[in-house]
């Protein structure tokens, strides 16, 4: 009843709207069990629940469109904590997938598209570099998929957070929203002459101006410790794809966060 009536009051909120095809994935991943595995929902479909999290009206900005739904999962997380698996059947009972989820790896696809829809569900993992190739796909054993591992899945997934979609009535798993913001800001780096280069940055915009900045702090501190110097130089490159004010927001939060970093011998 508590659940009803917080979903109630969510949905009366002026936000973008889920529409029927997505809601048709969200509860079929719901169903199959995906989230209680530690599926984590990131990209636009994320960014969409934060207003939830932060404060801010997303109608009242574009960068929210997409055709995508991207599912990550961290492989990386401590191997005793209990997470639940999923059967692949019923993801298939769940969602009118073009294609069948298997671990099989001569059946490398990890994105599929949607019967009667434009939209696709792509499957993403964390990359170790020192046993991931950019090339490879890998098996996710507890999800029933093949992934893609992507460098910086890893901090974007670390320490997820829960986010009701208020028009649906269900719990999923996203990346908190500091994290996400520096995220768009590192990938819009390593998009080339594409046009959702310029959504990474108007998302990461919108939420510079509402995150507090002990938040933008504490996780541009972790980004630091886990990508060290490389790290900082390619944060920096996409400051670059910022407006002067988020750009201004971000170097404030760079200079506090007091990280220093060792000079190569």
């Amino acid at each position: 009843m508590v659940i009803d009536n917080l979903v109630a009051m969510l949905s009366a909120v002026n936000i973008a709207r889920t529409k029927s095809d997505e809601q048709k994935v969200l509860r079929g991943l719901h169903k199959s069990g995906i989230f209680s595995a530690g599926g984590i929902l990131v990209g636009t479909m994320a960014f969409r629940l934060y207003p939830f999290l932060t404060g801010y009206d997303v109608v009242a900005r574009e960068p929210y469109a997409t055709l995508d739904i991207d599912l990550s999962y961290n492989r990386k997380i401590d191997v005793f904590i209990d997470r639940d698996k999923v059967d692949p059947q019923e993801i298939l009972k769940n969602i009118p997938l073009i294609g069948t989820p298997t671990l099989d790896p001569k059946h490398r696809s990890y994105q599929f598209s949607i019967k009667e829809t434009d939209l696709t569900l792509d499957i993403l993992t964390t990359l170790d570099p020192k046993e991931d190739r950019p090339e490879d796909i890998k098996s996710v054993n507890e999800i029933g998929f093949m992934a893609k591992p992507l460098e910086f899945m890893d901090y974007l997934a670390k320490e997820p957070v829960r986010a009701a979609i208020p028009d649906m009535g269900i719990l999923v798993n996203i990346p908190s929203p500091s994290r996400y913001m520096i995220h768009k800001i590192v990938i819009s780096t390593q998009r080339q002459n594409d046009p959702k280069k310029i959504k990474d940055g108007l998302q990461a915009e919108v939420l510079a101006s509402v995150i507090p900045k002990e938040n933008m702090i504490l996780a541009m501190k972790d980004f630091f410790k886990m990508y060290g110097s490389k790290g900082k130089s390619i944060f920096d490159s996409g400051l670059g794809n910022l407006d002067e004010n988020s750009r201004e927001i971000m170097k404030w939060v760079v200079k506090n966060s007091q990280i220093i970093f060792s000079r190569p011998r």
